[in-house]
């Protein structure tokens, strides 16, 4: 059974089932929880497979040039 708990963990995580189309049964049912949650050595095994939940940041510089008082230029740049 771990060899099938993990494709389909991978399955979830490639995105290739939509959990939002289908009933909330059949989604603990891909994600093999429960409405309780996990047990910490499944979190743990999660962990490992998906990586810490969190947002990668990111640099954003804004130029504004004016004329006038009026904004003539504007530029948003991303940066790492």
């Amino acid at each position: 059974m771990g060899e099938e708990k993990g494709e389909v963990l991978e399955a979830v995580l490639k995105e290739t089932v939509d959990l939002e189309s289908i009933p909330i049964e059949e989604v603990f049912e891909n994600l093999r929880c429960t409405k309780e949650g996990l047990t910490s050595s499944a979190a743990q095994e999660r962990l490992g497979i998906f990586g810490h939940n969190k947002l990668e940041e990111k640099k954003v510089f804004k130029l504004w040039l004016t004329r006038n008082g009026k904004v003539v230029y504007a530029v948003k740049v991303h940066g790492n």
